[in-house]
């Protein structure tokens, strides 16, 4: 098996396994800062009303929860059916489909979207293919921003990297007895984090599929990293 199929079956397992208790254990996994990072990726994306947005990863509807009634059309893609259908469970008014996909072969025309959004998708993808899928999904003009978590860095990087390779491998282990799936997740991501290197490529890779204002921040002292960009209109 491949690098790339193995990180989608790790991806697939993660997402199926803990769909259930997916929204408890994001505000855990990030020390309750997701809400804070989700409220600035919004924030970044500047909607306007009538815009047509495309969540890669959607998940639950965690980030749809966040947009709430503003008058957006909302598409979401996700890897996981059970993640869809808790999704599609809450009834959300800004959204307008949920659809089963794989973020590095998008099921859409090309040019449809205004707004292209996601979270915790890239370090499971081939960097340059995430962003020529996004590149073909957006309109001239069109808005990209994205975040994930990143190898810790900045004075902060000792204390972070104490939780994800230290505390959350350890939470895994305590976790093997009672409920496979979270002990799944907190042993496994650890490892996805410290060998990902989207951080790395992804400025290049959004310059090279002709995105313009490219511009990156480091969230929470250094645990994640969110990037934006507008895709060239010529």
């Amino acid at each position: 098996m491949s690098a790339a199929s193995t990180l989608k079956s790790t991806a697939h397992r993660v997402f199926s396994g803990i769909s259930p208790t997916y929204d408890m254990i994001l505000r855990f996994f990030t020390l309750f800062q997701d809400d804070y990072w989700k409220d600035d990726l919004l924030q970044r994306a500047s909607l306007r009303a009538g815009d047509l947005v495309l969540d890669i990863g959607c998940g639950t509807g965690v980030l749809e929860e966040r947009i709430g009634n503003l008058p957006v059309q909302i598409v979401g893609v996700d890897l996981t059916k059970e993640m869809l259908l808790l999704a599609a469970q809450k009834k959300l008014e800004c959204v307008d489909a949920l659809l089963l996909g794989d973020a590095e072969r998008l099921p859409f025309v090309s040019e449809r979207f205004d707004v292209v959004l996601s979270c915790y998708v890239i370090k499971y993808c081939k960097t340059e293919d995430f962003v020529a899928q996004i590149a073909r999904m957006l309109k001239p003009g069109g808005m990209v921003v994205i975040y994930d978590f990143a190898r810790p860095s900045g004075v902060l990087a000792p204390l972070h990297g104490f939780y994800i390779y230290g505390i959350l491998r350890l939470l895994g282990k305590f976790a093997k007895g009672y409920d496979p799936s979270i002990s799944f997740t907190f042993s496994k991501l650890p490892n996805v984090i410290a060998r990902s290197t989207w951080e790395d490529e992804i400025e290049g890779c959004l310059v090279r599929a002709g995105f313009v204002g490219v511009r990156h921040k480091t969230l929470s002292g250094g645990g994640a990293k969110m990037f934006w960009a507008c895709k060239n209109k010529f």
